[in-house]
């Protein structure tokens, strides 16, 4: 199921929900991953350090065979603005945040989708890769759909249904 309000212009809402037909056997390496209460703004994780996870492709330019990961910090709207205005502008969305890495450390190709996650009591899913800009290795952009558009769904149980809160049935 695709956001409703998803936008190819501008990759707005850009998150689905995958219903599966069977349960996922939880194990000590599969693990559902939380969702952070309303009550989080995103302003509190600006300056924050997540973990970024992927399967993208990696410095000799080829797709990992291993799930990796980056330590990527958040950064302030305005200041990813400022950074990357001609490649942003367009696209960055109230429902998205900015994160970076280090020097050489980041996101990059094909790690579109992979989940960043924020240490709290227990590790906390907080965004979806939505877009990654490569620009300087200290610069790199990438661009996190917040998973608080996911709290408006819905699962209807009598009719096992999946619903987008206000958009109807999927």
């Amino acid at each position: 199921m695709v956001h409703p309000e998803f936008s190819r212009q501008n990759v707005a809402h850009d998150i689905a929900i995958v219903k599966l037909s069977s349960a996922i056997e939880m194990t000590d390496f599969i693990q559902p991953a939380c969702l952070w209460t309303e009550d989080e703004e995103q302003f509190r994780i600006v300056g924050k350090l997540g973990t970024m996870v992927g399967f993208g492709n990696t410095e000799d330019d080829t797709v990992s065979e291993y799930l990796q990961e980056a330590n990527l910090t958040v950064v302030e709207g305005l200041k990813c603005l400022e950074d990357a205005r001609k490649s942003l502008a367009p696209i960055l969305t109230s429902n998205m945040f900015c994160s970076r890495g280090t020097l050489g450390v980041s996101a990059c190709r094909g790690d579109s989708g992979g989940g960043m996650f924020f240490k709290k009591n227990t590790s906390c899913g907080l965004g979806l890769s939505s877009l990654i800009l490569v620009q300087h290795f200290e610069k790199d952009k990438v661009l996190i759909s917040n998973l608080e558009g996911v709290r408006d769904i819905v699962l209807d149980p009598q009719r096992g249904k999946l619903y987008w809160a206000n958009h109807g049935e999927r």
